[in-house]
């Protein structure tokens, strides 16, 4: 988690202020005291200058320990959105 909060976590957090995200599909898979989330979104707006149109997917996995869901694992994926990939 160090060697993410001191080199990606900034951009991670610049680029998803500067993007919208439209969610478009969300599926929360339960079993017990773990859950597994996918979300699929899309993303537009303007980072670093350049115009963003992405198709994302974030995957979750959760453990409930106490009473309490935390974030065991996390997988974000994108592509863009071209006229060839367009909803």
């Amino acid at each position: 988690m160090e060697v993410y909060a001191g080199h990606h976590m900034p951009a991670d957090m610049a680029y998803t202020a500067a993007v919208s995200f439209d969610l478009k599909d969300r599926q929360v898979l339960q079993s017990g005291d773990m859950a597994t989330v996918i979300s699929q979104s899309d993303a537009t707006g303007t980072y670093e200058g350049k115009a963003i149109h992405m198709q994302t997917m974030e995957t979750m996995v959760l453990q409930r320990e106490g009473g309490t869901w935390k974030i065991t694992h996390i997988h974000w994926s994108s592509s863009p959105v071209t006229d060839d990939h367009s909803h």
